[in-house]
């Protein structure tokens, strides 16, 4: 079955698209650390495109995007709650790093796992659509 977009937000530093199968995919467009108020804009404009029904969310980006660790408490806190679960695609060092340390030092509220191909996570994200 072929996914297709259901809404597209074009924020500049980021694109958020609600497709089909229920997912919602944030692309990070920057080549730079993601901060707070970015994260905020994020996290009102996730609210909107899924009319506050808590989904499955899947964050893409190129190698060059980080999080910034005001960024992460602030997730963790704030953002995870209203998904159901977290799928980081990485493809450099960093932010396997920056993962790593979000995972086991912020601890998140939803199930969040890092994935090196967008396949795998949409696979695993999948297991948290209604």
């Amino acid at each position: 079955m072929k996914v297709s977009i259901i809404k597209t937000i074009d924020l500049g530093f980021a694109t958020m698209a609600l497709r089909s199968d229920g997912i919602v995919n944030t692309n990070m467009l920057i080549k730079e650390a993601v901060n707070l108020d970015q994260a905020k804009e994020l996290t009102t404009h996730y609210i909107d495109i899924t009319q506050g029904i808590k989904t499955p969310h899947l964050f893409t980006a190129n190698k060059f995007v980080i999080i910034e660790k005001d960024v992460m408490e602030y997730m963790k806190d704030i953002a995870n709650e209203y998904g159901k679960a977290d799928a980081f695609v990485i493809s450099a060092l960093p932010q396997k790093i920056m993962g790593n340390f979000y995972l086991k030092v912020f601890k998140p509220k939803v199930p969040t796992k890092l994935f090196s191909s967008e396949e795998k996570a949409v696979k695993w994200l999948k297991h948290f659509v209604d």
